[in-house]
This record gives C-alpha cells, structure tokens and sequence, in this order.
C-alpha cells in the first residue's frame, strides 16, 4: 500500500483534482448547514404558530411535527460536520501534508492519515443517519407499524456489526 500511496502522491494533477474535492465538499457542507438552519427555523414557526398540516401528517400533535423537524435538523447539521470534516482530511491527506509535511500541530482527532479513515467516518455517520431515518419513519407511520419496518433496523444492526468487523482488522 505504501507503493501506491508513493506513486499517488508523485502524480501532480492528483494534487489538483484534490481542490475540487476540497471546494465542492466545503459547499455541501455549507449547504447541509443551511437545510438544517431551515428545518430548525420550520420548527419554531410550527411551535409558536400552532399550525399543523393535518392532510399530511394526521396523527401527529404540534409537539410532535416539532420534533420531527428537529430530529431532521439534527440529521443535517451532523452530515454537515462530516462533510467539512471530510473535506478537511482531503486537505491535509493530499494538500498540507505536501506543504508542510507535519500535522503535528493539529488535535488527534482531526489528524485523519489515509482515506480509509474518511471512509471508515463517513461509514459510521451513514449508519448514524439511516437510525435517525427510521426514527423518524416510526414516528411519521407509528399507526401502521408492520413487520416490514423491521428491515431498516436489522439493516442498520448488520451494517455496525460489519463496521465493528472492519475497525478490528485494520
């Protein structure tokens, strides 16, 4: 692996297709930070206005559309952080480290090495997220639970087993 890390590293236009990367995963970032400002802001205007969309949701009381929208901000505002995190690793993996060539000065948990550890945190935010769809699944549909609702957590419980699986090898 170390050949290939060597090799990537030596590849110049590499180095520059890393920008794009850097800028678009910045922006998007941005932007989850913006959706999760909004669904914050909805919340608030359900609370204090005391208005519900009943054609949509009809068992649910004001407290509890309120919570959904927060469970949502919640979600976005987290994938906004991996995001800039993420961003943030491809910068010094293939930026910072050529320029300075230490991380010494950085907190341990932002010292990201290699892609695999991107990899590995964007892995175990997805598993974050798809609980926090189910959640709000149960919560929007909790009239008609049924046995299908049963596959997204069984789902969610194997992707963490094989996580824990793959951390353990590595």
């Amino acid at each position: 692996m170390q050949k290939n890390d060597y090799f990537l590293s030596k590849v110049l236009w590499l180095h520059y297709l890393s920008l794009i990367a850097i800028v678009f995963s910045f922006l998007r970032s941005g932007f989850m930070f913006y959706i999760g400002a909004a669904k914050t802001i909805e919340a608030f205007s359900i609370y204090f206005s005391g208005q519900l969309d009943n054609s949509i949701n009809l068992h649910l009381t004001i407290s509890g559309l309120v919570m959904i929208n927060l469970i949502e901000s919640l979600d976005a505002f987290l994938f906004a952080l991996v995001l800039l995190i993420f961003s943030y690793g491809i910068f010094q993996i293939f930026i910072l480290k050529r320029a300075i060539g230490s991380t010494e000065h950085q907190l341990e948990w932002l010292n990201i090495h290699n892609i695999s550890q991107l990899k590995m945190m964007l892995i175990e935010v997805i598993i974050v997220i798809l609980f926090v769809f189910f959640l709000k699944y149960t919560l929007l549909h909790f009239a008609e639970v049924s046995w299908k609702m049963l596959v997204l957590p069984i789902s969610i419980l194997l992707l963490s087993i094989s996580l824990y699986i793959l951390k353990k090898e590595l």
